[in-house]
């Protein structure tokens, strides 16, 4: 068993919405859609609107 990990173990840096770690991310939000609505929302999204200074993402890591 892991030991639990504290609260001072976690890293958030602000990512870009392609980051890898944002994708990730997208994508688990879009199955939770799938589990309660039995549909992935369609809507369409243009990377580019978060591009916007006023648009921010964030990442967290441990370690």
């Amino acid at each position: 068993m892991m030991e639990p990990r504290h609260s001072h173990d976690l890293r958030i840096v602000p990512v870009p919405y392609g980051h890898p770690d944002a994708t990730k991310l997208i994508a688990d939000v879009q199955q939770v859609y799938v589990d309660l609505y039995a549909v992935e929302d369609a809507t369409p999204m243009n990377p580019e609107e978060c591009m916007s200074p006023n648009w921010r993402a964030a990442a967290g890591t441990r370690g």
